[in-house]
């Protein structure tokens, strides 16, 4: 069997599981409703308990295979700065992306960072056949983010999530293990 890392490494990140120690900066940044209206399911206001059930989540999810949830840290600090995850489908053999940053960390590449790691991860640690992921179409850079990860568009949905009182069209991106290990051998 394969041993699943606990932490992961970048050029600038450290992708490593949440802990109680993180509450204060999950809150601080989790909390800004710009932050939080940029993604399908993340609670606004944002309270000491979503950050608690977020830390389980990771740890829970880790030890049934379900969830591998990983806070962003910048390498130097070991600052957290955001969140990032796959949640697993297991009869199906896919995984579903999703991620977070702090608003003051917007647009310097860490997300992508990010992402392109965890691809690599799920792809060699998990065995899985895909990874996909859902964007609301008001959040173009998110969509940018999957590209550059190595993603590429499956779907337009018109108004297909409700987000605070609002129908909002989405775009679907997934990335095949057979075009990820493409990709891979022109590296």
């Amino acid at each position: 069997m394969i041993e699943i890392p606990e932490t992961i490494t970048t050029d600038r990140l450290i992708l490593s599981p949440p802990t109680i120690d993180d509450v204060d900066d999950i809150i601080k940044y989790a909390s800004d409703y710009d932050v939080a209206k940029t993604t399908r399911s993340m609670p606004h206001p944002y309270e000491a308990h979503h950050a608690d059930f977020w830390i389980k989540m990771s740890r829970e999810g880790r030890e049934t295979g379900d969830h591998y949830v990983f806070a962003q840290r910048l390498k130097d600090s070991r600052k957290l700065i955001g969140g990032i995850g796959i949640k697993m489908n297991k009869p199906d053999n896919n995984g579903s992306l999703g991620y977070w940053i702090g608003k003051e960390y917007w647009n310097n590449g860490y997300t992508t960072e990010a992402c392109k790691a965890i691809i690599d991860f799920a792809f060699q640690h998990l065995g899985i056949h895909k990874i996909h992921a859902q964007f609301l179409a008001v959040n173009a850079s998110s969509g940018s983010v999957m590209k550059k990860s190595g993603m590429v568009e499956e779907a337009f949905l018109k108004e297909h999530l409700k987000r605070y009182e609002v129908y909002h069209d989405t775009y679907q991106y997934g990335i095949l293990r057979r075009e990820w290990e493409g990709r891979k051998k022109l590296i």
